[in-house]
């Protein structure tokens, strides 16, 4: 993670991130973002559904954990809770738009 979220989070962050857990979100997020994105629109041939729909679990998933996080951490800045769900939410739609798109070239 960046500078901002030292600069944001301070002695809240580890030196080095634990691997383990972090690979494990990614796998089970990439998933997510098939499931719920990619093949509904591949079945129904839409594009604009893969987009709207990853774009729509980004939104959920990081807005889970930033939302909590501002309810329930002292300190937690709200600029940052927002900036991270634009975040997810704009990679998430992009990600289910290129697997889309990564389908419908590749796998028929």
């Amino acid at each position: 993670m960046g500078p901002t979220y030292r600069e944001w989070l301070g002695p809240l962050m580890l030196a080095t991130p634990v691997l383990g857990p972090a690979i494990a979100f990614y796998l089970l997020y990439g998933a997510g973002v098939v499931v719920f994105g990619v093949m509904p629109a591949v079945r129904e041939q839409r594009l604009s559904r893969a987009t709207l729909f990853s774009g729509l679990l980004g939104l959920v998933a990081y807005g889970t954990y930033d939302l909590t996080n501002w309810a329930t951490l002292q300190g937690w800045p709200a600029q940052l809770a927002l900036v991270d769900l634009a975040w997810g939410t704009v990679v998430s739609a992009l990600a289910g738009t290129a697997g889309y798109l990564a389908v419908r070239r590749f796998g028929g």
